[in-house]
């Protein structure tokens, strides 16, 4: 309490900009005192938000920089992208005077930090959530390699503080191929992927998700499509098999009519922008009273019952466990009871390839239909399974079908044949390979 009667003591600091872009703190000799105060401090400098400078000097005494903080010298850190100084014990009773000068280059430089220190800090979180979803398909593999030298961007800092400049320089050009290959990585989840967007405050660098309305989700008969755009001047591109619009895909002009089952996707396309991320949306076209297969299937892969080929609920492609029918070694053979005769456009099915686990697209898809379920015709036959598709590196669903155009329909029986055993060229080789199939495709 003795500062009541007095006692105390106020140290000043100023700060001003001299002759060649240098920065003076003073440390002004201590004003006042009090019982037990010292006679000497030392003192940490920082300078935040600024480029390793050219020149650091402590009441004329120059400073040399170090890898970490030590007295007597400055260190660059490139976490808070700031230069930090320390001194030795200085003497209370007289000035402090701390000189830092930067070049001009580096003077010019500064505007590159502008929200570089926030992104340096939520680097290690973008590399970690790339990561976790990568490995979700494949748990040896790493993040993309933009990402990881992205997320190394402090490291290197670290090793070099004199290249600094150059080295957020050539982040700040990288980063629409970084945000390309986030918003790009092949099978990617969206909702993993959008947040990674997000932190890397690029939210601007891409076009954005348009809308899909249905005016039913389920029915017997066809339905109305809108998708709306965001943006003058932006082009919807959309499919209906589940696969990620392209620059080659519909071009959305005005509302639709939908008469099958399908799996609508939709992405913005803008010259000069990335494109972003795709909404989906699902229409169940409801035709079928029952679904009884040829040979039974594995009870792990049934898809959630018989009806799984005919129920309007797509699987995943980073996931077989849900929605997938799967059988091994056999052919997949489905007999479908319509609700009622039809006119059938066309017919096709679903099919997952992903090699790495022993899933491969059938060798062939026959298509029959009969008017009374006991006489059938041959409606269309594909050849699929080419070996370029097999070999693929990451899973992918593709839609075999075809034109059929058979009225008074009662049942379709679909024949997906087997590719047998495991092709030579896999590490696998000979085993009995998958079938997989998630969804008939009927209009």
């Amino acid at each position: 309490n003795a500062y009541r009667a007095g006692a105390s003591a106020t140290t000043r600091f100023t700060k001003e900009t001299i002759a060649g872009g240098k920065v003076r703190l003073t440390v002004h000799p201590r004003e006042g005192s009090f019982a037990g105060m010292n006679a000497r401090r030392s003192y940490v400098i920082n300078f935040p938000a600024t480029l390793p400078p050219a020149s650091v000097s402590v009441n004329g005494k120059s400073y040399s920089r170090s890898e970490k903080p030590e007295s007597g010298r400055w260190n660059y850190d490139p976490s808070r992208l700031g230069a930090s100084i320390v001194t030795p014990p200085m003497d209370c009773a007289s000035d402090v005077v701390v000189e830092v000068g930067w070049t001009g280059e580096e003077i010019d430089g500064t505007s590159l930090l502008s929200g570089m220190q926030g992104m340096i800090g939520r680097m290690p979180g973008i590399v970690g959530r790339m990561k976790d979803e990568v490995n979700l398909r494949d748990q040896i593999a790493n993040a993309p390699a933009s990402v990881l030298a992205a997320g190394g961007l402090a490291t290197m800092i670290g090793y070099e503080p004199e290249r600094c400049r150059d080295l957020i320089r050539a982040f700040r050009g990288m980063l629409p191929r970084l945000v390309e290959d986030v918003v790009r990585y092949p099978g990617g989840d969206p909702a993993a992927l959008e947040p990674v967007v997000h932190l890397l405050a690029a939210d601007t660098l891409i076009t954005a998700r348009p809308s899909i309305i249905l005016e039913h989700e389920s029915s017997r008969r066809p339905v109305s499509v809108r998708i709306g755009t965001v943006t003058p001047g932006e082009v919807v591109r959309y499919t209906l098999d589940g696969s990620e619009p392209e620059s080659t895909s519909s071009a959305y002009e005005g509302p639709f009519t939908l008469g099958r089952t399908a799996e609508i996707r939709s992405r913005t396309f803008r010259p000069g922008m990335i494109t972003g991320f795709s909404s989906t949306a699902r229409f169940q076209l409801a035709f079928a009273k029952s679904v009884s297969y040829a040979h039974p299937g594995n009870q792990k892969y049934d898809g959630g019952g018989n009806m799984a080929l005919a129920d309007g609920r797509f699987g995943s492609v980073n996931d077989f466990r849900e929605n997938w029918v799967g059988i091994q070694g056999d052919d997949l053979v489905a007999t479908v009871e319509l609700d009622s005769p039809r006119t059938v456009a066309s017919l096709g099915l679903r099919c997952l390839q992903d090699q790495r686990n022993w899933i491969f697209l059938p060798a062939g898809i026959v298509f029959e239909v009969s008017r009374d379920g006991v006489n059938y015709e041959a409606a269309a036959q594909i050849e699929s399974g080419t070996e370029s598709a097999a070999r693929a590196p990451h899973p992918a669903v593709l839609t075999l079908g075809s034109r059929v155009g058979k009225s008074g329909v009662t049942h379709i029986r679909i024949r997906a044949k087997s590719a047998g055993g495991i092709p030579a060229w896999h590490p696998s080789a000979g085993e009995r390979a998958w079938v997989f199939a998630d969804e008939i495709i009927l209009e």
